[in-house]
């Protein structure tokens, strides 16, 4: 069953796989990034994520409220942690030197799975896709992934007011 699902998976979802693995390695070393670089990653996961639910599971209300539930939750928590040890911001250049982290590749690759498993799931059926929890838990886990990602966002903002 496993190779029936690889082989009708269309080739650009392995290019995008490829390509996300790529970026989350690259977020593995410390970078310097300006306001703008650091707000677009989280800003086209909130994009992407959101539209993941809405193409998945139409728009449907309790969806959309599990997905805004997880993100103001993870953006919440995460956002009032410290930025990670290493990561500041210099007011004379504008920058911010990101510290290298694991984490967005994880998350990355989250995402990216989530995905997968939702589209083959429903592809192929699966008697869990018709249970009324299915798109509730698929979609608080979207807005759990996307929110993590603002909320290191938020993080890394702070070190603006503290310079």
């Amino acid at each position: 069953m496993m190779t029936q699902i690889i082989s009708n998976t269309p080739k650009w979802v392995f290019v995008l796989f490829f390509v996300l693995l790529a970026l989350g390695i690259s977020q593995m070393r410390t970078q310097l990034k300006s306001r703008k670089r650091v707000l677009i990653l989280p800003l086209v996961l909130l994009i992407l994520s959101i539209a993941g639910v809405i193409s998945a599971f139409g728009v449907s209300a309790m969806p959309i409220a599990a997905w805004v539930v997880g993100y103001i939750a993870l953006a919440g928590l995460m956002g009032k942690g410290l930025a990670t040890t290493g990561s500041s911001f210099n007011s004379d250049t504008k920058k911010f030197t990101v510290a290298g982290s694991a984490i967005p590749l994880i998350l990355m690759m989250g995402i990216f799975c989530l995905k997968y498993f939702v589209g083959a799931s429903t592809a192929l059926k699966a008697s869990f896709t018709s249970d009324a929890a299915f798109p509730v838990v698929v979609s608080l886990l979207y807005g759990i992934f996307s929110g993590a990602f603002a909320g290191r966002a938020l993080r890394l903002l702070k070190l603006v007011k503290s310079s």
